[in-house]
């Protein structure tokens, strides 16, 4: 009896087993600083990519003209899968959208400058099975483009590069994004100026424009 009384007070003075019940009560905390540390840096290394691979596209597309030599369907072909290949581990054939615009300032009747595709035909091409990315400049227009800041002056080429993907979260269902109000869609562009002012696209006839914004392979 007591034994029975005294076991209330020696019960309060155990601490074994303290350690076990603090780490069980951190666990869920440490797991999600953890998790969330990883899908946060695996978003940045994502985002860094998009980047690196707009500014890629840009940059090739913009030595269009160097030594003369015409930039043709294939090779715009051949670029678009470089950036799939690049992309990697992204799935960008699938997951990703690149829009390709090139750019002239032309010049008006009363001095002012207007920024035009410089060729309905070519202007603009597509690529990558994310159709739902919202093409930040044109789409089947020789309009005006009120979207883009930047006055051209006369005659000055430039080439839009514009790469989207739709970020795939680590863990499915994961909440990290949303928490810290990421959007799941990462867009990045980069801008080049044409090398010798000139643009220039040959059609072997095999490989058809790339100018529908509505479909995965532009064609």
């Amino acid at each position: 009896m007591i034994a029975l009384r005294a076991f209330p007070a020696r019960l309060a003075r155990n601490e074994r087993g303290l350690a076990l019940m603090e780490f069980a009560l951190g666990l869920p905390l440490l797991l999600g600083l953890t998790l969330g540390a990883l899908e946060m840096s695996n978003f940045i290394i994502a985002s860094n990519t998009v980047q690196r691979l707009a500014t890629a596209a840009a940059d090739m597309l913009s030595q269009t003209g160097v030594n003369n030599i015409s930039t043709s369907e294939s090779q715009i072909y051949d670029m678009f899968y470089a950036l799939d290949v690049a992309a990697k581990p992204l799935d960008l054939r699938h997951r990703g959208r690149v829009i390709l615009t090139v750019i002239k300032g032309v010049a008006q009747s009363n001095n002012t400058v207007r920024n035009e595709f410089a060729d309905a035909i070519y202007a603009q091409q597509f690529d990558g099975g994310y159709t739902g990315a919202v093409p930040l400049l044109g789409c089947h227009s020789t309009a005006t483009l009120p979207t883009y800041a930047r006055t051209l002056p006369a005659n000055e080429i430039m080439v839009h590069a514009q790469v989207t993907y739709q970020y795939a979260p680590l863990l499915a269902g994961s909440q990290v994004l949303s928490y810290f109000s990421v959007p799941a869609t990462i867009t990045r562009t980069a801008v080049f100026r044409m090398r010798k002012n000139t643009f220039n696209i040959t059609n072997d006839g095999v490989h058809p424009v790339k100018s529908n914004c509505t479909t995965a392979t532009g064609t």
